[in-house]
């Protein structure tokens, strides 16, 4: 089941101030759109490319609270950075976070720009099409983002259904497009660039955003005025994985088995538990291991 983060101010800066868990492998960020990189053999796997050249290349896109976004000290930070750190560590590789445009993300894994993508990625068709995705490492809960005094509206598919006259926001993603229409066939369907815009709209203007509860939750800490509304009994969960270049199976199965890893060493959990649960981490926890877990050989 879905918990939020919680609201109110000092949730927010609580939030917006938190710096990464673990440990960051050296890393610096580039604006793709002015950084000259040549783009690799479009046959050559990214895991290889990676292996010759010691630096993974990660793209990440604007607005995407809480798996990729700047705190309040400027550092990038999130629930997937945090995947990438550990990542590049257990490597022994360096990191380059790239800022790119979403509409350009396929061609820059096709190129060889990027190496794979970040940043609440969700497993759809149309996505499948033009990448291709590793297991995933979550699912996340859709649901509807609306203001407070109206969570009752959206609580339930009975609540929902029974209203007339729907305008709903979303972001521009055709997959979800057809879901929320096959959902509610008689809303007006209103298309964003931005969970952002949602909020910076006259409020009244749409009476609800499509978005997923997790990623809401965050949001709604920097808007505490709204709230997120998971209408049951029907909970509709959507996978969320990392993208690579299209065909790329080696860099895929190869994610994809780090991914199981780190669900088994309980790092998944645990980057859930603080980026999405909010819970604050024991000062001087020590690191989980074998010996000491399993086996209890020492303290």
């Amino acid at each position: 089941a879905f918990t939020s983060i919680g609201s109110g101010s000092d949730q927010y800066e609580h939030f917006i101030s938190r710096p990464l868990l673990f440990e960051p492998a050296e890393h610096r960020i580039i604006d793709s759109s002015k950084a000259e990189i040549p783009p690799a053999a479009a046959d050559e796997s990214a895991l290889s490319r990676i292996r010759t050249t010691g630096t993974i290349r990660v793209g990440f896109t604007k607005d995407q609270l809480p798996w990729v976004f700047r705190n309040s000290g400027n550092e990038l930070v999130g629930f997937d950075v945090e995947m990438m750190h550990k990542f590049a560590l257990e490597l022994g590789a360096t990191l380059e976070f790239h800022l790119v445009d979403y509409d350009k993300i396929s061609d820059l894994l096709r190129t060889g720009h990027i190496d794979l993508m970040i940043g609440g990625m969700t497993i759809t068709t149309t996505g499948m099409k033009d990448m291709t995705f590793t297991a995933p490492y979550m699912e996340e809960t859709l649901a509807f983002i609306v203001e407070d005094h109206r969570r009752e509206d959206f609580n339930t598919d009975e609540a929902v259904r029974k209203q007339k006259n729907l305008r709903i926001g979303i972001e521009d993603n055709e997959y979800y497009v057809e879901k929320l229409q096959g959902y509610l066939p008689d809303a007006e369907i209103v298309l964003l660039d931005s969970p952002r815009e949602f909020f910076r709209r006259e409020k009244g203007d749409l009476d609800a955003m499509l978005l997923s509860a997790e990623t809401g939750s965050s949001w709604c800490l920097i808007y505490p005025e709204y709230t997120v509304a998971v209408p049951h009994p029907k909970i509709r969960t959507v996978p969320m994985a990392f993208a690579v270049r299209f065909g790329d199976m080696e860099m895929a199965e190869f994610l994809s088995t780090w991914i199981e890893l780190k669900k088994n060493d309980r790092t998944i959990e645990n980057l859930f538990d603080y980026w999405i649960g909010g819970k604050k981490v024991r000062a001087g926890s020590k690191r989980w291991s074998v010996i000491r877990n399993v086996l209890g050989w020492v303290d």
